[in-house]
Formats: structure tokens, sequence, C-alpha cells
């Protein structure tokens, strides 16, 4: 069985509904056959690059949130899929990538241990980090989430969870 992983933000600044979206993330990934498993920061402080990225977050005045925590809990757990808490799957099975690193859907990734150890390290650059520097308006999801051109094709297998929500349709 595959696993998959997301975060959850234990910050006062996370979603207050956060919660409850997980527990639907949960449910709809193990129903189409993936182990789940939630990723904190008590992981993303055992990353070898947890030092660095609070340095780099703090010479570029940038917060070590989520955006950060999220890549260097993966980084700890070893590679696999890591998505979004609010993309709900509807028929994505768990099928094993051949390359180091791969954005397979909308907001859902791929990398082995040496794909996410060498994005970790890239992310931490001067050049991201001055990104997020100069972007303190970047929508939470959009980081490091990017949405492909032929995003509305993609929304058969994976909608967002409070479009499940808002319209209460079953997972």
């Amino acid at each position: 069985m595959m696993k998959v992983y997301t975060f959850y933000d234990s910050s006062p600044e996370a979603p207050p509904d956060q919660s409850e979206f997980i527990r639907l993330w949960e449910l709809s990934w193990r129903r189409r056959g993936w182990k789940t498993k939630i990723l904190t920061e008590r992981e993303a402080v055992q990353s070898p690059h947890y030092t660095t990225a609070k340095i780099r977050a703090q010479q570029f005045c940038v917060p070590l949130d989520f955006r950060f925590l999220k890549w260097l809990a993966f980084q700890t757990a070893g590679g696999g899929h890591l998505c979004d808490y609010r993309v709900i799957n509807f028929s994505f099975k768990p099928k094993r990538e051949k390359i180091d690193v791969k954005q397979v859907d909308l907001g859902v990734y791929w990398a082995t241990k040496k794909g996410v150890n060498a994005f970790v390290a890239d992310i931490l650059t001067p050049v991201w980090i001055g990104f997020l520097a100069e972007s303190s308006k970047i929508p939470q999801f959009a980081l490091f989430d990017g949405i492909p051109a032929d995003h509305d094709s993609k929304l058969k297998r994976f909608v967002n969870a409070a479009d499940v929500l808002a319209d209460g349709r079953p997972i």
C-alpha cells in the first residue's frame, strides 16, 4: 500500500476548519487504497535542513511557516506522495513514479527520497527565500502548488474540499 502525506499546520494562523478538511482528506484517500499520514511540525524539525531553513527565514524576514515546514516534514518522511489537505481524491489510484520529483496532478506531488532532498535544498536558496520575501500576497494553496494550465480537466479525479462541503456531494 502506498502512502500519501499531507501537512497539518498547528500555528495560530492556520485555517480554523483545517481539522474538518483533514478528516475528509483522510477518508477519501483511504477509500482509494492509500495509506494516509498527516505530517506536522514535529517531522519538520527532524529534517537535516531545518536549522538552515530557520536561519534563512530570519535573514530574509520570512516566517518559517507551513510553506517550508510541509516540505521539511515530507523530507523527513522520505518522499512518496504529498498533497494539500484540501485535495479530495475521487479516483486516483496508487502508482509509483519513475522520476525523482513530479507534480502528478493538481496539488499532488511525487518525490523519491533523493528528489525531495534536492527540492528542499533548492527552496532554501536565496532565490526562493527572496521570492517569498517579495511575495507576501501569495495565497496559501498556490505557493509551491502550481496549478497546470489544463487544470479544469484534472478536476475529474480531484476536487477542492471546500467545493465538496459547499455542494454537499459525498466523497
